[in-house]
């Protein structure tokens, strides 16, 4: 039991590693999209930027989540609470992370067709995700 406990472990860090990060990273990335004056060009890779690398955050999501089930069945010392926050900021977060993708989506054919108030809205779920991620860093530090 403490083998599995251990992999359980070791794959929920890496995987919340990759997800807090990767998260954060790409807000900070993704910045210069919601500036008027940013170039086509630019929008254009930020936009394919999204799109590559929202594949593997619902990979890693989903790893999130699975192994933090787990780690919930497995270990019967977790504190209730901050388990709670745990899977409420966490589904916050992919929840925003969501809302930010449809946005984006809505200027599919061209990024630059996104409305200003759309790209207000984006940065605005980014930053919400964020915070949300900080949140469940905090949870998980007290689980």
């Amino acid at each position: 039991m403490d083998f599995f406990r251990t992999l359980n472990e070791i794959a929920f860090y890496l995987s919340f590693v990759l997800w807090a990060g990767g998260g954060v990273t790409v807000s900070v990335f993704l910045l210069p999209l919601r500036d008027p004056n940013t170039t086509p060009q630019v929008q254009g890779f930020l936009y394919s930027l999204w799109e590559n690398l929202r594949i593997v955050a619902i990979a890693v999501s989903i790893i999130m989540l699975g192994t933090s089930l787990t780690r919930l069945i497995i270990d019967p010392a977790v504190n209730v609470f901050w388990t709670v926050v745990y899977f409420v900021t966490f589904s916050l977060t992919v929840f925003s992370r969501y809302m930010a993708d449809r946005l984006i989506k809505m200027g599919a054919s061209d990024p630059r067709s996104m409305l200003e108030v759309e790209k207000r809205n984006f940065a605005l779920y980014l930053s919400y995700s964020d915070a949300c991620i900080v949140l469940t860093v905090i949870a998980t530090t007290l689980m």
